[in-house]
């Protein structure tokens, strides 16, 4: 593909081979690339091109200003993809995040295909103007599709190294806006230097089949996936979820009803406590031990709900856990789980599982769980939740790290059993056989509303993707 630049944002894309153009060749203020601080952020407009170095297959442009300098690099692959870094530094501290972007694409005849939300299409009947997407939360890969007529760009980044980074479209005056950022590890406050992740654009010819296949190849080959576990055929036969409570005299009649063999029985309400209270104490109640007992008799397989990283703040071991309780990277306030409705209200800590304290005790627990009780799976609430925390890498590890450490730790003690997550993504996906997938843009489950505009752009990319990893 061949790229136009202004400013240090693309303007114009060229697929040579589809022979398609995309872009505006209008000059005006841009506002996409740049140097994010914790309490301003820094335009390549507001900057002036310092120099300027290019070859046949590179180019390099720095700008200065505003006391800060981005330098953009350029370079094109044999392969016909350009790959992009960016590395910015500033006089004043406090650097979280550099960008770069894409700017002036007609919308009416161009869509976005996010991995993102469970999977959307982005077009321009769509009714959001903007969104941002944060890599690996929202944003379940770190790829998008820009997709045209006869073909599209697939834009996306090579990093294996799990670093924060996210996504955000705007559509204004009829044209996309798209921006790309590479989050700093947090704390910010003392940084005054970014580099990016290595971005690249991808031009391809056919449907988003295409250029999600060419991401799809090299995630398999080089994030560790593999399919579905063979010495687990249970979890690959499962075909039907049940959501219920431990109701022993339910069981029977249900068997009558589905194939019990292929069929998951998901218990949120198995413990002894009220629903997301006095975590992590996983003590069953009373009634469950003769409902599993059943339950397997049946034939069913048998799942219990469990919070990843939840410790509620009246248990004994929140005084211990709170120096790792998760902090925002902007305010560095403190991340919760917060349920008013309830009364009295739930609160639960977002524990970082980076800390090896807290891994040991989850594994340990969930451990005893099984050897006690004999469950199937395990639900791990909130597991697509990792925020970049403010208190820095715990025990060596950043929460994108531990989080995929700990699956790994479960998995290896208990590698008979099969796990569920909250949300799906790139990190999880590894070890988790089963997932709860969000409709966060279309559905509010919280205020039982929905928007159909919202629902009909929903898109199979993500299943595509992580198919077949995952049920």
């Amino acid at each position: 593909c061949t790229l136009v630049f202004e400013a240090g944002n693309i303007i114009g894309l060229e697929n040579r081979l589809t022979g398609e153009t995309l872009g505006s060749q209008l000059k005006g203020r841009i506002e996409l690339a740049g140097i994010r601080l914790l309490k301003t952020s820094i335009q390549t407009d507001d900057m002036a091109l310092s120099s300027l170095k290019t070859s046949e297959t590179s180019v390099e442009a720095r700008y200065q200003g505003q006391k800060a300098t981005y330098t953009l690099a350029a370079q094109a692959h044999p392969n016909g993809d350009v790959i992009l870094t960016q590395t910015g530094l500033s006089e004043v501290p406090g650097v979280a995040e550099i960008y770069w972007g894409i700017s002036g694409v007609n919308a009416s005849d161009t869509s976005l295909t996010v991995p993102g939300a469970s999977g959307v299409e982005i077009d321009s009947s769509y009714k959001l103007d903007g969104y941002e997407f944060q890599w690996p939360m929202t944003w379940e890969a770190q790829m998008i599709i820009l997709k045209t007529r006869k073909g599209g760009f697939l834009i996306w980044s090579n990093d294996t190294d799990f670093r924060f980074k996210d996504f955000q479209y705007r559509r204004r005056e009829g044209r996309w806006e798209l921006r790309f950022g590479t989050q700093n590890v947090a704390p910010f406050d003392g940084l005054k230097a970014a580099s990016s992740v290595a971005w690249r654009i991808t031009a391809f010819r056919g449907d988003w089949t295409v250029g999600a296949q060419i991401y799809k190849e090299w995630m398999g080959e080089n994030l560790g996936f593999s399919p579905l576990l063979e010495e687990m055929s249970w979890a690959k036969d499962i075909r039907f979820v049940v959501i219920m409570n431990v109701e022993k005299n339910l069981l029977l009649p249900l068997s009558e009803q589905v194939n019990s063999s292929a069929t998951l029985l998901y218990i949120p309400n198995w413990r002894f406590y009220e629903y997301d209270r006095n975590y992590p104490n996983y003590t069953a109640s009373p009634q469950f031990p003769e409902f599993l007992s059943e339950a397997h008799r049946l034939g069913f397989r048998v799942m219990v709900h469990t919070n990843y990283f939840g410790v509620s703040p009246d248990h004994p071991l929140y005084s211990d856990m709170k120096k790792y309780q998760m902090r925002d990277p902007f305010s560095g306030n403190l991340l919760w789980w917060e349920w008013t409705k309830a009364d009295p209200p739930i609160y639960i800590a977002y524990i970082n599982p980076a800390s090896a304290q807290w891994r040991s005790i989850f594994v340990e627990t969930l451990k005893d769980v099984k050897e006690r009780y004999g469950v199937d799976a395990f639900h791990l609430d909130c597991s697509w939740a990792v925020w970049n925390d403010a208190n820095g890498p715990i025990d060596g590890l950043t929460s994108t790290q531990g989080n995929l450490e700990l699956h790994r730790q479960l998995h290896e003690a208990m590698p008979d059993v099969a796990f569920s997550g909250e949300g799906l993504n790139e990190l999880t996906i590894r070890y988790e056989r089963f997932a709860q997938r969000h409709v966060i843009l279309g559905i509010d489950h919280v205020a039982q509303t929905w928007d159909t505009n919202l629902i009909d752009h929903l898109h199979p990319i993500s299943a595509f993707l992580f198919c077949p990893y995952n049920i």
